[in-house]
């Protein structure tokens, strides 16, 4: 419920501000002027969430990539140990 709220705020603020101005100008211009600011925001948000995903994701794989090299080498590391015993 608050997103929702959020969401209707963030459009309706600039609708109200371009209140003053609707006498000189059509209910469409006060609607496209009035809504674009806040849909090029939400564009440029949603460019930046997309490319941050992107190179976390690359950055996830490493890890994996470093995780699976610690995990043979601690096998190995295992292995060796149990023959050291077994002589």
């Amino acid at each position: 419920m608050e997103k929702i709220t959020a969401l209707a705020s963030a459009f309706i603020l600039p609708l109200s501000a371009y209140a003053a101005e609707s006498v000189s100008k059509s209910a469409f211009e006060n609607l496209i002027v009035a809504t674009a600011p806040v849909l090029l925001i939400f564009f440029v948000l949603w460019a930046a969430i997309r490319l941050g995903a992107k190179k976390t994701n690359a950055v996830n794989e490493r890890i994996v990539e470093s995780n699976e090299r610690i995990a043979k080498s601690l096998e190995e590391l295992v292995t060796l140990i149990r023959n050291k015993e077994q002589q």
